[in-house]
């Protein structure tokens, strides 16, 4: 089946739309369209195939059996899935601070944003939809507006599924989020162990082998889904080498911890409560064991003396060797070392092998491993000025870690994938975070982490590809979809 005369003259006629438009520079353009994709401004509408420049106003539509992936300026791309309103409302990628404001009315797409984000990660992106606003603050991420549809499409899988593949679906795998912030004063930055940073707000995702930095006057406090809790003080580093919780099987947990720089107040939680010996915190001068629940941490000046740190390793094992077993014999400075304080249960500092106890409410110097400990000191005034809100203090939601089954009721779904990190706020005000691997549906009142990530629902979806591994040969033979081939002035669609 050819499309019609009349409709490709309708794209033609787009050409005298666009003599308007084209006083406005394009903000990007269609890179892949299969079947009928439109753009409309008004009451003014054009087909849109490879090369289409798309503006300021547009809203793209895609029918009920095509795609179609588009490009943005900034380097962001889009795949937007059959039955699709999708509305640019703005597109600014000049500046000093960029942003991109979409509207979603129907269906769903898929996207890798670009420099937008990484220019303006907190306000720059945006998709409106009824239910909720969506920011994003990442890279790789999906939404959907489910109705019937995605309803059909569960029955039509769990009928196709074996036994087998229903009891896969029916266990999710367990989130990697090992804590979030929850509270931030100032900033805070985190970096994977491949080097990928990112700004972190209130709510943010930590995962295993993140580390991460307060700026200068800010504090942040780390809830951990064993309810440890970690104040971060200013200009602190500070990386989560290991952290496993598993509340079956309580002796099988442990958390492994590293200071670099800068100071902590820490509250240990459920790890640290029963299987004390497997929580640990790595300092350049020595490894911090616990016996107790509540103690402070903090390197003065350059606690061991710049040219006696060891860099961060690669990955668990390096990081762990590096950070655990760390070559500082050099003297520092006078008065720089590390400060141990206790104030809730007792802790012992290891060097070389040995141990040195700390009595529950003393405190404890250590200028280095080559110098005796020294148990009962003064701690100096700017030492205890700057150490920060107790962890204790802060209010942690019971639902912080929450996660439950995807509703069958109608709703938004919002996943992020291995990169990047979104928030979507209702038209209430509620706010929650997502990052990677997670994903959550809001009927618009509601709003709640989906257990197991991004449902079957959507990872199944043949159209919820990363737009840049599109190759245009990986769709054309999916089951029940029509074939279709595409030249630089028309679409052709036959069943």
């Amino acid at each position: 089946m050819h499309l019609s005369r009349s409709l490709l003259t309708l794209s033609l006629a787009g050409a005298s739309v666009l003599g308007s438009a084209q006083a406005q520079e394009p903000v990007g353009e269609t890179v892949f369209a299969r079947g009928a994709a439109t753009a409309q401004v008004g009451d003014n509408v054009r087909l849109i195939g490879k090369g289409t420049p798309i503006f300021e106003g547009d809203v793209l539509s895609t029918g009920g059996r095509s795609f179609a992936i588009v490009s943005f300026s900034d380097g962001t791309r889009m795949t937007l899935r059959p039955d699709t309103v999708f509305e640019v409302q703005q597109f600014r990628n000049r500046g000093e601070r960029p942003n991109a404001l979409m509207r979603l009315f129907k269906g769903g797409f898929r996207a890798v944003t670009g420099a937008i984000t990484r220019l303006n990660p907190f306000n720059g992106f945006r998709v409106q939809t009824t239910l909720a606003t969506i920011g994003i603050r990442g890279t790789d991420f999906s939404a959907r507006l489910c109705e019937a549809d995605c309803a059909a499409e569960a029955q039509a899988r769990a009928e196709s599924q074996t036994a087998q593949e229903r009891a896969a679906e029916a266990t999710p795998a367990p989130s990697r989020v090992v804590a979030r912030v929850a509270f931030l004063r100032g900033s805070l930055n985190g970096q994977t162990t491949a080097g990928d940073a990112r700004a972190l707000r209130t709510g943010a995702a930590i995962y295993e082998g993140d580390t991460l930095e307060t700026g200068r006057g800010s504090f942040a406090v780390l809830a951990f889904r064993d309810r440890t809790r970690v104040t971060m003080q200013v200009s602190t580093v500070f990386r989560v080498a290991a952290h496993r919780y598993e509340p079956q099987r309580p002796s099988s947990s442990f958390s492994l911890m590293s200071l670099l720089k800068g100071g902590l107040r820490i509250a240990t939680g459920l790890i640290g409560r029963v299987n004390r010996r497997q929580f640990r915190i790595g300092t350049p001068v020595a490894t911090i064991g616990i016996r107790g629940t509540s103690f402070d941490l903090v390197c003065q000046g350059s606690c061991v003396g710049d040219a006696t740190a060891s860099a961060p390793g690669n990955g668990l094992l390096g990081g762990l060797l590096d950070y655990f077993i760390s070559p500082a014999y050099a003297l520092p400075p006078e008065g720089d070392g590390l400060y141990i304080l206790s104030r809730e249960g007792g802790l012992y500092a290891e060097q070389d092998g040995r141990e040195v106890n700390l009595p529950e409410g003393q405190n404890m110097f250590l200028r280095n491993i080559a110098v005796a400990p020294e148990i009962g000191v003064e701690v100096p005034l700017a030492v205890q000025e700057g150490l920060g809100p107790l962890p204790e203090s802060v209010e942690i939601p019971d639902n912080f870690f929450a996660a439950e089954p995807l509703p069958e009721e109608p709703g938004l779904i919002v996943a992020v994938y291995d990169e990047g990190h979104a928030t979507v706020e209702q038209v209430d005000g509620t706010i929650s975070h997502l990052g990677r691997d997670e994903a959550l549906h809001t009927n618009g009142t509601q709003m709640l982490n989906i257990l197991g990530g991004p449902p079957p629902v959507i990872k199944n979806d043949p159209y919820n590809f990363r737009p840049g591994d599109f190759t245009g040969a990986s769709l054309l033979n999916s089951a029940g979809l029509p074939n279709v081939t595409q030249t630089d002035d028309a679409l052709e669609c036959r069943i």
